[in-house]
């Protein structure tokens, strides 16, 4: 008896601001299931953050076995913190695979701002207001009074990734966040955003802000907030003179726990599968590996169709949380 052909089944995927690294990871895919599977397809959904991501897809149960989103280990730690008590499993989600690594830091063109404490009185560009974790919440955190404790010092502009690159550009701030993005934490290469390319094309000296190594172990013994402290050696980026201290974000694709199992596995298998032609579409992710993409994973923060299928390739996602 001759099988029927799998119906087509399409899954939206919540991204981040159209342009960002998600967003453009998420096109990806589209367009690579639209040409390599028989029956897989996604559909790229435009969003204002990670956090947005989170709780939507709690306030909205009819999406929980048809829609992945972006998130990642912080945001995810920010979300349950945020949620009332009897919300929290509520933004809860399960991991697939790792699509992007990012070093999250400060820039600015301004060669008198050579640290974070000299932001006092500057205009400092960051991510949407409350939408965006790694962009806004984990900076304003980090700012404030559990870390350096200089945020009612900065006039703080919450403008979304966009939005703060062209105001450095034009002049409007002082300073603004800069992500540094690779497919492979564990080996790079490191390679800017799109918006962090328009920086370096202005010919502007740029000049780099670390995260200071005490703020940041300072934030996550008093908040519990996931930090990953990382050096970027100098000559990493155009114009960077010495090593720049960043905060590691591991962005992930995600669905809640009712999510079909099968599906999860055919996604993730999708993915591992089709790695090395994700790279046509962005250079960050020319450098993907079964290592980079597993990274951050655990059997207990990801979804068992994905641990099945990480599983197949050889990947045992270790146990704890």
């Amino acid at each position: 008896m001759i099988s029927s052909p799998h119906p087509k089944t399409v899954i939206d995927v919540m991204a981040c601001p159209r342009g960002g690294v998600g967003d453009i990871q998420a096109s990806a895919a589209t367009s690579i299931a639209n040409k390599y599977h028989s029956w897989l397809r996604f559909n790229a959904v435009e969003s204002p953050g990670f956090l947005h991501n989170l709780e939507y897809i709690g306030a909205n149960k009819s999406l929980w076995k048809t829609t992945v989103v972006m998130s990642s280990p912080s945001t995810n730690y920010l979300a349950s913190k945020k949620a009332p008590d009897d919300k929290k499993k509520t933004v809860d989600v399960k991991f697939m695979y790792a699509y992007e690594n990012a070093g999250v830091g400060i820039v600015t063109f301004d060669p008198n701002i050579k640290t974070i404490y000299d932001l006092e009185g500057k205009k400092l560009g960051v991510g949407y207001l409350v939408e965006q974790g790694e962009e806004c919440i984990v900076p304003q955190t980090l700012l404030g009074k559990d870390g350096a404790g200089i945020i009612d010092q900065i006039d703080m502009k919450y403008l979304g990734t966009m939005g703060y690159t062209n105001g450095l550009i034009n002049g409007t701030l002082d300073a603004c966040l800069f992500m540094a993005v690779t497919g492979n934490a564990i080996e790079g290469p490191w390679v800017a955003t799109p918006q962090g390319k328009e920086l370096l094309a202005t010919g502007k000296q740029l000049y780099y802000l670390s995260w200071p190594k005490d703020v940041m172990e300072k934030v996550h013994a008093s908040t519990g907030l996931p930090l990953i402290p990382l050096t970027l050696p100098s000559g990493t980026f155009k114009y960077q003179q010495e090593d720049w201290m960043v905060n590691l974000m591991v962005g992930l694709w995600a669905v809640k726990d009712s999510f079909p199992e099968d599906l999860a596995y055919e996604a993730t298998k999708f993915a591992i599968d089709n790695m090395n032609k994700f790279g046509d579409y962005g250079d960050f992710m020319q450098s993907y590996s079964l290592k980079a993409m597993s990274f951050a994973m655990t059997r207990g923060n990801s979804h068992p169709g994905a641990i099945r299928a990480w599983h197949e390739f050889g990947i045992a996602l270790p146990d704890n949380t």
